[in-house]
């Protein structure tokens, strides 16, 4: 209701409702004498009401407060509404429910209302749905007096959220340097940890706070490991914070020092953001010097030959003759990384093996790089897809070869392969589960359905030129091709990858056009040797015949028989079964076209006998004489014609 002031409220017989709206457009005066209206015996009655705005479940009293209506607030209170009733606001970023009024103030970090709510009565402990409290809120919002108000009336110091975060975690977190010291000062548990085994050291390490962990030190917080068995140590080095990794060196073991400048050095030595070539050195000698000295011997790691087979130097002398060979010490670090790390944790490792691998492709140098980017693809398989790795590189790097006619392994095109088809299968089962996020899921799964399309171009282009008929790789990947036309994947408008196959107008990265465009004949042809539904059916009714023909009737112009091949891509289609004839939701078929007009040359028979059949019932018969008496599937295939 569109108010423009005060006196306009008058004709509004609801005293909730006026009160509410004289509290949004804050007509104080107003808000006053309309309360001093109404009937005291329904007063509380009408105060304590509900209400929705905006998705959001509202008392007047948590209203007031967070549209910083204080004065109101005051007035709410002083007339007796319930303190400790719930509701649900809505946050930039979330929605919380169960909150109460004393929650609502503290993320506003307005002390004076919460010192009257606390002095009337309200309940200080009280949870939020996702266990949050006031003084979780106080501490996440920075408001250091609402915190110190809070713990000195009664609030629980060491109370965690449903995560089990502390507030000392959360304080440490965000960097609020005055309350982690009041909270330390007053008894907060210094080792609490949560779901993970964080503790407020760890992410304190985490953001990189080392006045923080000073903090934490001088209260005797022990250097524990989270469950990915993470110490705070480690994930400085991990992140390549050499301040805080040189002073928590010495409140930690020999072995744990040393794997944390060794964790140190490999991270400077493979980080896009922080490459540092001496820091990284430096760091490396610290750690070897330190087994030397302590005679701690480094145990060997296995070879990995996307690591150049190497295995990792074992005395000083071995690493200062790395430092002269860049390569070797860069792979060197790759092996430390992961032997630290461990094999499971790839959103750690992987960042480093691809920015490495990306360093090889920007110097043309494919080999190392493939190698290496294969080996994160396995690192992300093994570990359930715990992190995705872009593919569209790979389509990049193998196109780049092509183009400098320099040979792709099949092995590589295997593994690439097989990581996009599982990926196809993680997406088909969240949209089977009907997921949030569902357009989004459909989204990704259309781009990988583009990258698996990309890929089988080009792998019809290695084959073509590979001359060991008998490679065993080859059988694998028309293996693999088969699987992927037996999963029948889809797009949002239903194309299959025959589809795709023969559509000229699906969108690619700029720098693949020189290699994978649409329609391609090569693909083609393998995706019909490896079983495709040649008669697949997309939202409109297409068959892939329907997109060949569309592209050869609104480009008449262009190349189709040398370049595109358009005319062979036809013929296969015919030869493959395609029936000419199904008509589609605009009412045509591509016999309509007369295909032998298209190609004239053309000496096959574009109509089979069963179709003809088929046409005759359709539009010969009435359908009353034959749909009890013929099978389904023979009644759809009817409805096709």
């Amino acid at each position: 209701m569109a108010v423009n002031n005060p006196t306009e409220l008058d004709s509004i017989p609801d005293d909730f409702l006026a009160l509410r709206i004289a509290m949004e457009k804050n007509y104080l005066e107003y808000f006053v004498t309309r309360l001093n209206r109404i009937d005291p015996a329904n007063k509380l009655k009408i105060l304590n009401q509900k209400f929705v705005k905006d998705d959001q479940s509202l008392t007047l009293l948590i209203y007031s407060i967070i549209i910083y209506r204080f004065l109101i607030t005051r007035l709410l209170i002083d007339n007796g509404v319930d303190l400790n009733a719930k509701g649900s606001i809505k946050l930039p970023n979330d929605s919380i429910d169960e909150v109460t009024p004393l929650w609502c103030a503290a993320t506003c970090g307005n002390i004076s209302i919460i010192k009257v709510l606390v002095q009337r009565g309200a309940v200080i402990n009280l949870y939020t749905e996702c266990k949050s409290n006031p003084l979780i809120a106080a501490c996440y919002y920075g408001s250091i007096k609402c915190v110190e108000y809070l713990v000195n009336n009664g609030a629980d110091i060491n109370v965690c959220n449903k995560n089990k975060n502390s507030c000392l975690s959360i304080s440490s977190y965000i960097g609020y340097e005055s309350i982690v010291q009041f909270l330390l000062n007053n008894g907060a548990d210094v080792d609490s940890q949560n779901t993970c085994g964080f503790t407020a050291m760890h992410f304190a390490v985490k953001k990189n706070r080392l006045n923080i962990i000073r903090l934490l030190i001088l209260k005797e917080a022990k250097q524990l490991k989270n469950i990915e068995f993470m110490t705070p140590i480690l994930i400085a080095a991990q992140n390549t914070f050499s301040s805080i990794v040189h002073f928590l060196a010495d409140f930690n073991l020999e072995q744990e020092k040393i794997d944390a400048y060794e964790l140190l050095g490999a991270s400077f030595l493979n980080s896009k953001e922080n490459y540092n070539f001496e820091q990284g050195f430096s760091a490396l000698l610290t750690a070897m010097e330190m087994r030397s000295t302590h005679k701690i011997e480094k145990q060997p790691y296995k070879r990995i030959a996307a690591y150049n087979n190497q295995i990792e130097c074992k005395t000083v002398q071995d690493l200062m003759y790395l430092k002269n060979v860049h390569e070797a010490l860069h792979y060197e670090s790759l092996i430390i990384r992961e032997r630290i790390l461990g094999e499971d944790k790839p959103d750690l490792l992987l960042p480093s093996i691809i920015y490495r691998g990306d360093c090889y492709a920007d110097v043309d140098h494919y080999e190392p790089c493939l190698k290496l980017w294969c080996h994160a693809l396995q690192l992300s398989q093994n570990n359930c897809f715990s992190v995705t790795v872009d593919l569209l590189p790979f389509i990049q790097v193998f196109c780049k070869m092509i183009k400098s006619e320099i040979n792709i392994e099949l092995l590589h095109l295997k593994n690439v392969l097989l990581y996009a088809v599982n990926e196809s299968l993680y997406y088909k089962y969240k949209i089977a589960k009907n997921i949030d996020k569902k357009e989004i899921v459909k989204q990704n799964m259309y781009e990988n359905m583009k990258i698996i399309m990309s890929l089988i171009i080009i792998i019809s282009i290695t084959l073509e030129k590979e001359c060991n008929l008998e490679h065993p790789i080859k059988q694998k990947l028309l293996n693999i091709i088969t699987k992927i036309n037996k999963m029948n994947l889809r797009s949002e408008n239903n194309m299959t990858l025959l589809h795709m196959c023969v559509k000229c107008d699906i969108t690619l990265d700029k720098f693949i056009t020189t290699i994978v465009w649409f329609p391609h004949f090569l693909s083609m042809k393998l995706l019909l040797t490896c079983g495709a539904d040649v008669n697949a059916l997309d939202n409109e009714q297409n068959t892939p015949l329907n997109n060949m023909v569309n592209f050869f009737i609104d480009y008449p112009f262009m190349p189709h028989d040398m370049d595109l091949n358009s005319k062979k891509i036809i013929e296969e289609l015919l030869n493959a079964g395609t029936h000419t004839d199904i008509v589609n939701k605009s009412g045509w078929s591509p016999h309509s076209f007369d295909l032998t007009n298209i190609y004239p040359c053309l000496k096959i028979s574009p109509r089979k006998l069963t179709c003809l059949a088929a046409c005759t019932l359709k539009y010969k018969t009435k359908k009353e004489y034959y749909c009890d008496k013929l099978p389904e599937a023979v009644l759809k295939f009817i409805d096709l014609h």
